[in-house]
């Protein structure tokens, strides 16, 4: 869009904001569900929303903005390249954890295309267990030392995923652990409805175990493993409606 970079350097000017970006305009080859996540995306304009959404999903688009050079080479330390996730979600946590305040600026300036070739689509990078993990990881980096309790409320492979992610992300921040983090997780379903009666409601069901990855046979860890474990799991299974 014309002058796209003029009002980013006016509204970085003007704005009491380290670094800008803008509202954007999807295209291409759309799916329902990227043109929700871009929806979301755009109502997200103070750098207070833009942060405290930032493990919904990433905030903002990050080609989109406008980032002086000191706030990417002597605040972050330059873009990082890592196997372990994509450069764009670690740049945005980053950015959030050195307290870079970043507005949106809106009227749709950036045009995003999309393609069946495009990185979001093919990258392994980009897949839903790379981003899991970097989402735990700069979670349990926030995380107070007097949280020891975190509940995850999901279903299925979704909550085995989350599971999986937060019982690495704090084993590989504690390779001696000072804390014992205890995991509920809630598989949930919508309540049945029973004629002449009430939905049933499943509560405490579940044994706690030192393996969070239900995905693996607990059998298969070794003694030496278990006794190491830093992690309790408590499962739960509701109907909830």
């Amino acid at each position: 869009v014309p002058h796209r970079f003029e009002r980013l350097l006016k509204a970085l000017a003007d704005e009491e904001w380290d670094a800008v970006c803008c509202t954007v305009k999807i295209f291409g080859t759309v799916s329902s569900g990227m043109a929700r996540y871009v929806e979301w995306q755009n109502g997200l304009m103070e750098p207070k929303d833009l942060w405290a959404n930032r493990f919904v999903e990433i905030p903002g688009l990050h080609q989109s903005g406008l980032y002086p050079r000191h706030v990417l080479r002597e605040t972050l330390g330059g873009y990082r390249d890592l196997p372990s996730w994509p450069i764009d979600i670690d740049t945005w946590m980053r950015l959030a954890e050195a307290r870079v305040r970043i507005g949106k600026v809106p009227g749709d300036m950036y045009g995003w295309r999309q393609h069946v070739l495009q990185s979001t689509r093919n990258h392994g990078r980009c897949g839903l267990e790379h981003l899991r993990r970097c989402k735990a990881h700069f979670l349990l980096k926030v995380l107070p030392p007097s949280v020891t309790d975190v509940e995850v409320w999901s279903t299925g492979h979704t909550l085995v995923g989350w599971a999986k992610a937060l019982r690495e992300g704090h084993e590989e921040s504690h390779r001696e652990p000072v804390r014992q983090l205890r995991l509920r997780l809630v598989e949930w379903r919508p309540r049945k409805k029973r004629r002449g009666g009430k939905g049933r409601r499943h509560g405490d069901v579940a044994e706690e175990t030192t393996a969070v990855d239900n995905s693996v046979d607990p059998s298969n860890q070794s003694t030496a493993h278990a006794e190491q474990c830093s992690v309790i799991v408590e499962r739960v299974d509701m109907e909830i409606g």
